[in-house]
This record gives structure tokens, C-alpha cells and sequence, in this order.
């Protein structure tokens, strides 16, 4: 589950319910590459915050990017369950 969250700082998206540590850096990692390709913009920062406790992954916006909007685009290229 991702959600868009707002901070004084600006936007973040958290990411939350991945069943894994690897499923967490699978995603990191296509965040990443979509990054590098260019597909996706407006991203200043992706941290890995899980614990043992359950997973979190937070991507940081750039103050003048939508995370809503980056939310969808990035959504288009995660594969889907079923």
C-alpha cells in the first residue's frame, strides 16, 4: 500500500506492506531504474526504513514535484498481482 504524505518539508510517498526485505529492494531497485530512464521525475530521495517490525519504504519529492502525480506514473510500471 503507498499513500502520499505531507510534511513541511514537502511530500513523501510511504510504502508500506511489502511482505518482504527483498520485496523492498525489488522496488527500490525499479524505482531506481525508472529514475535512471527517465520515466519517472520529482524524486530527491529513497530510503529503506523497515524493521522487524514491517516494511517501509519512503521516496522523498523534490519540493516542486507532485506525488500524486509521480505515484500514478510509477504505479503504471509496478507489475500488479493476478
Amino acid at each position: 500500500m503507498a499513500e502520499v504524505e505531507w510534511e513541511p518539508s514537502g511530500q513523501r510517498i510511504l510504502v508500506r506492506g511489502l511482505p518482504d526485505e527483498d520485496a523492498v529492494k525489488v522496488v527500490a531497485q525499479k524505482l531506481y531504474d525508472l529514475i535512471n530512464d527517465g520515466r519517472v521525475k520529482g524524486v530527491s530521495d529513497i530510503c529503506n526504513l523497515s524493521t522487524d517490525s514491517g516494511t517501509l519504504l519512503v521516496i522523498q519529492m523534490r519540493r516542486d514535484a507532485d506525488a500524486q502525480a509521480v505515484l500514478d506514473e510509477v504505479s503504471k510500471h509496478m507489475p500488479t498481482d493476478g
